[in-house]
């Protein structure tokens, strides 16, 4: 029986299942291990990326070839994630005359970032937006499910909503926020009041539907710890880096004041400096004061403000740890099953505990066997190239913001 392990996690292959849908979601078959190379990796709170190749003569594979179909990915029955196909490609060699087909695509939560979360969201009309933003507050739970029901869900207008997309439960679960949109990309604006609210989210398809899912981030620490040195955890690399803010400093609008000529008048900006328990901690550490700015210039709400730093603290402003975990041979700390995407870990290296979280986990299935692995910590630390798609991502997001402020 082939098994993968996973930071001292046995996974069994047989509990490992991939359907094909089409774009109505319905499902058409499944394809077996063997007759197929597969490789996905799901970050957490955001787009996962999965590739397949597959015989052209595959039945499974008129489906994958047509516009809008994809593939839900299953352990022990329970669908994990679930993706539209994005790209298919033909190749064909002397060796294989019928040919190959590769398949590239996303998981479902691609819809949140395709979509911008509008000012007047009931309105699919680009003229009812100008000079509104959409201002909520509440639970962060509740916010993160309204942003979304609003923009893309069952509450969006007609030629905005998706009508495959029903809403899961909302807890009510997170403190009291505040957050404004105007054409923030959905994703990215739920995923800042998701982080501080300890809040994880995705798309996946169950039954004939893509369902919204919230949940909560758990604190696993007193259970799961892995160490390099006693063989729980295998590590292919690992990196302790210093926090990349440990103050942030919040531009905000400015309150309105008279002028002499009021439409002449530009009040100047206010400035909030904010810190968290970690980002002090974490100057202490590496005795480094980290300033950067955080621009907020769409709001003189305090409450937002507030929210714009601890969005950047807490995604920042830590001492972060991130390892690369590769196969083990026992334990009895079941990935999947006990622990996953978004929850809390302890890792000891040199007797020394870090708290990390699980930032994605990773599967593939190829001519050497079944592999299941997890990543914890900011990926960026291993992978130039996702270290520069987090950079552009940023530096996009910044852009965004300033072009949607002015």
């Amino acid at each position: 029986m082939a098994t993968a392990q996973v930071g001292g996690a046995v996974v069994l292959q047989k509990d490992v299942s991939i359907e094909v849908r089409d774009k109505s979601l319905v499902r058409h078959g499944a394809i077996h291990h063997k007759d197929m190379r597969f490789k996905i990796e799901n970050p957490h709170n955001n787009v996962g990326n999965w590739e397949m190749s597959l015989s052209s003569e595959h039945p499974m594979a008129p489906i994958l070839r047509t516009p809008g179909s994809g593939i839900i990915l299953y352990h022990k029955e329970t669908e994990i994630t679930s993706g539209p196909t994005l790209k298919p490609e033909f190749t064909s060699v002397p060796s294989d005359p019928r040919g190959t087909l590769r398949f590239a695509g996303v998981t479902d939560d691609i819809l949140l970032a395709d979509l911008l979360a509008w000012p007047l969201p009931t309105s699919a009309n680009i003229a009812d937006q100008i000079g509104l933003t959409d201002t909520r507050e509440g639970f962060a739970e509740t916010l993160i499910h309204a942003f979304v029901s609003a923009n893309v869900g069952p509450l969006a207008p007609a030629a905005r909503r998706d009508e495959r997309l029903v809403m899961g439960t909302d807890g009510s679960r997170g403190g009291n926020t505040k957050k404004s949109a105007t054409f923030d990309v959905l994703g990215e604006l739920i995923g800042g009041i998701a982080k501080v609210a300890d809040l994880g989210f995705r798309v996946v398809q169950r039954a004939g539907v893509l369902q919204f899912e919230t949940y909560l981030i758990r604190d696993r620490t007193s259970e799961i710890r892995l160490d390099v040195l006693n063989g729980t955890l295998a590590a292919q690399r690992l990196t302790i880096n210093a926090p990349d803010l440990t103050h942030a400093i919040v531009i905000g609008k400015g309150r309105d004041k008279l002028a002499t000529d009021p439409a002449d008048f530009k009040p100047p900006p206010s400035y909030q400096l904010y810190t968290t328990t970690e980002s002090i901690q974490g100057e202490a550490d590496w005795g480094r004061r980290v300033e950067k700015i955080v621009n907020a210039t769409s709001t003189n709400d305090p409450a937002e403000l507030q929210q714009a730093a601890l969005e950047e603290l807490v995604d920042k402003g830590y001492t972060n740890v991130s390892v690369q975990v590769s196969p083990m041979d026992n334990s009895n700390m079941v990935f999947v099953d006990e622990w996953g995407v978004g929850d809390r870990v302890i890792v000891i290296v040199d007797g020394i505990e870090y708290t990390s979280f699980v930032s994605n986990f990773q599967m593939r299935v190829d001519d050497t066997g079944f592999y299941l692995g997890a990543g914890l910590g900011d990926p960026a630390d291993f992978d130039p190239q996702v270290a520069l798609r987090k950079i552009v991502a940023q530096t996009g997001a910044r852009i965004s913001a300033l072009e949607r402020n002015g």
